[in-house]
């Protein structure tokens, strides 16, 4: 379905269709993020959906945020990025090896 709103307009670059995608999960029920506050809008989400673009550029995408994860492990999939996902405890005990390793 993505695919071809994708395909349907010429103009959409590579953020577009990411940000796209991402906030659809939440408005089709593919993912549900539980509101922190009744304050909490769509423009978390968003929010949200550029922390998982900018991470794309990264070897690591780090959080304890259950609904980030969710869609920036299927956005990743869908769009074939490599970077991972980690849990701040996982990071943490994964830094000794990080240290050791060369850029």
């Amino acid at each position: 379905m993505m695919g071809d709103l994708f395909n349907a307009v010429d103009h959409y670059n590579d953020y577009d269709k990411f940000i796209m995608f991402f906030n659809s999960l939440e408005l089709h029920n593919v993912t549900r993020d539980k509101p922190l506050r009744k304050s909490q809008s769509l423009g978390s989400i968003s929010t949200d959906a550029n922390h998982a673009w900018y991470a794309s550029f990264s070897d690591f995408l780090i959080t304890d945020d259950k609904g980030l994860i969710a869609k920036a492990y299927i956005c990743y999939q869908f769009f074939n990025i490599k970077t991972r996902i980690l849990t701040i405890k996982e990071f943490l005990n994964s830094k000794t090896k990080f240290i050791q390793q060369e850029e």
